[in-house]
């Protein structure tokens, strides 16, 4: 009855999404009869509704009547005519779709959480020397690695050299015991960049590399490699560990990149010195993860220490017994050269 469907009434049906829903004598085919047919389409044109076409109309002129006008949803099995909301199909749609969403949410980020929950297990097990630690509590630390970082973004080198502070000191000068003046005229030709931080262990390198040392346009042809000397407090083992761990982590970011492994230099005053001893017992460890095809072992250290039986270390050299002055980097400069410019070709 479309009679008493006034402005108010259609105000209402629209504020509450209402839609109406018209039934029609169903002995009857030619709808065009009723007076108030129009009027209907009108209503269901301004409600947005779906038409659905009853059995009973079976003419073409009647079906094309309906169906050049309205989306055709379905055929109705009894006779009738009905109009539904599009609003309701769409909403079924929508809550379906949510329910759906909903589902595939929960379960990602169920298995987010699982593998969360499993990583941090793994990484408990781990030995500190192998989880990836910051020292940015120290701005001169985060100075430097922000520095490193700002390279990689900005320039590509054929060779990085990566370690602490026997790596950091080819920047200091001579006069103050360091390798710099060796590295301007022998290492910096090369398109090589200095990565070392005083005071590094393997975790530090790690957290290091996870920042963007080798990020960014940084593509090194090779690597050169020395850590550990750092991690005395640590068993030899656990710090062989953040060795490959560091070695993995580098294959992984630049699978070509070569690795030029050294052996940690001797300290102390000869072979009795504990943290000698813990030296050269990582050094046994980590030779093994040479494969001459991407990580390559070099030993160098018979170049510091004398050919006495004791392996005396001379302070003409190391100074204080655990980082070379200028001759001891000149020294590391004549036998480590030859090698690097090999694998860097």
């Amino acid at each position: 009855n479309f009679t008493n469907y006034t402005k108010e009434s259609r105000a209402e049906t629209q504020r509450r999404k209402v839609f109406w829903r018209f039934i029609f004598p169903a002995d009857e085919t030619d709808f065009h009869k009723y007076s108030d047919f129009f009027f209907a389409l009108k209503i269901i044109r301004e409600n947005s509704c779906l038409f659905v076409v009853p059995k009973n109309i079976t003419t073409w002129r009647e079906k094309s009547f309906f169906t050049n006008r309205f989306p055709v949803l379905r055929l109705r099995e009894k006779p009738g005519f009905a109009i539904k909301s599009v609003m309701n199909k769409a909403l079924g749609l929508l809550r379906l779709f949510t329910v759906f969403s909903i589902c595939a949410l929960a379960t990602l980020a169920g298995t987010q959480t699982a593998f969360a929950a499993e990583k941090k297990s793994e990484q408990k097990n781990l030995p500190a020397t192998c989880v990836p630690a910051s020292r940015e509590n120290l701005a001169w630390w985060k100075n430097m690695n922000d520095s490193f970082n700002a390279t990689a973004r900005e320039r590509n080198a054929k060779i990085v050299f990566l370690g602490d502070s026997i790596t950091d000191l080819w920047r200091r000068p001579a006069k103050r015991n360091g390798g710099k003046e060796i590295w301007d005229e022998r290492i910096a030709p090369l398109d090589a960049v200095n990565f070392g931080i005083s005071g590094d262990k393997t975790q530090n390198i790690l957290w290091r590399l996870d920042s963007g040392n080798l990020g960014g346009k940084m593509s090194p042809k090779l690597v050169v490699l020395m850590i550990g000397t750092n991690n005395w407090r640590d068993a030899p083992e656990d710090t062989a560990q953040g060795v490959k761990a560091i070695l993995e982590k580098i294959g992984e970011q630049h699978p070509k990149t070569k690795i030029l492994l050294l052996a940690v230099f001797p300290r102390g005053a000869d072979d009795a010195d504990a943290k000698r001893q813990t030296n050269e017992k990582l050094n046994a460890m980590i030779q093994k993860f040479a494969d001459n095809r991407r990580v390559f072992w070099l030993n160098i250290n018979k170049v510091f220490v004398g050919k006495d039986e004791k392996h005396k270390l001379s302070p003409s050299v190391m100074p204080d017994l655990l980082h070379p002055n200028a001759e001891g980097y000149r020294r590391w400069a004549d036998a480590v050269l030859p090698t690097v410019k090999r694998l860097a070709r």
